[in-house]
């Protein structure tokens, strides 16, 4: 909208919008587009298997726990991996939305978002330590209190941030806890927006 384009919403998820994309636009020029889907797509985890675990390794050698939510699985598979196949004994701690919970890029599985590939090899590899549910109001707490320090986050990263907290006092965590931030608040501004009033 802000550089004049139409906005067509269609749907609840990303998924959605990009089958009816791949439907309606796609046959018409099949030679100018790709489709990258990021739940299935495995450069996905690979990048962060590839980047973000070793850029965490490199920073704090002997991290002692990463955080980060659940939305396509993708960052937190990949980097889970590469810890444990460095032989790191960080934590891995995920954070999912609370039940009745829509918090951006972080799914809800009491409320069956749906669980990628990524996600449920993570599972059934027990990389995934522990999982932390957020609630809206504390993402939206923690998301204020980053503002407040100079962090311009969405919901997603404060959903993290208060996990890392929660994760660092009842695991009695002592060292490097790094909260990986999955979004910015420009992002979600209408989800974050939203918070802020509802708040």
């Amino acid at each position: 909208r802000l550089f004049g384009a139409e906005l067509i919403r269609h749907g609840d998820i990303t998924l959605e919008g990009n089958q009816l994309c791949r439907k309606q636009i796609l046959p018409s020029a099949p030679d100018q587009y790709c489709f990258l889907d990021q739940l299935h797509n495995w450069a996905n985890p690979q990048a962060a298997y590839e980047t973000m675990g070793p850029e965490i390794l490199r920073d704090f050698p002997d991290v002692a726990a990463v955080v980060g939510s659940l939305g396509s699985g993708g960052t937190m598979y990949g980097t889970a991996s590469y810890l444990k196949d460095r032989g790191a004994r960080a934590f891995v701690i995920t954070t999912e939305a609370s039940a009745g919970t829509k918090l951006p890029g972080t799914a809800s599985f009491e409320d069956g978002d749906y669980v990628t590939p990524f996600i449920e090899k993570g599972f059934n590899e027990k990389l995934f330590a522990r999982r932390q549910k957020i609630s809206y109001a504390d993402a939206v707490k923690c998301t204020r209190e980053l503002i407040d320090q100079g962090f311009f986050v969405g919901l997603q990263t404060g959903g993290g941030a208060r996990a890392a907290i929660d994760a660092a006092r009842t695991l009695d965590i002592s060292g490097d806890i790094v909260a990986i931030s999955g979004d910015s608040g420009w992002k979600n501004m209408d989800a974050l927006t939203r918070g802020f009033v509802a708040g």
